[in-house]
């Protein structure tokens, strides 16, 4: 899955197959990463299945990836006591 067919589409939930496409990384990357709890997106385990709330997922992949993101990272931490 493209990230354009995530922005279009009406899946409440993708899998790591999904994410790792966009990613560029390998599917089970995403379900250690869930399991031992280190993504930096939303997301939730139901038994042994990873899922990712699209919505979660873009709005990460929104304000990560952009240059205005990054700038408004840099600006918090620099501006933290």
């Amino acid at each position: 899955m493209t990230l354009e067919e995530m922005r279009t589409s009406d899946v409440t939930c993708l899998r790591p197959a999904d994410v790792a496409e966009v990613l560029g990384c390998h599917p089970y990357a995403i379900s250690l990463g869930a399991k031992d709890g280190t993504l930096p997106f939303p997301f939730f385990r139901s038994g042994n299945r990873t899922k990712i709330p699209r919505e979660g997922f873009l709005n990460w992949i929104d304000g990560r990836f952009t240059q205005t993101g990054r700038a408004e990272a840099e600006t918090k931490r620099a501006d933290a006591p």
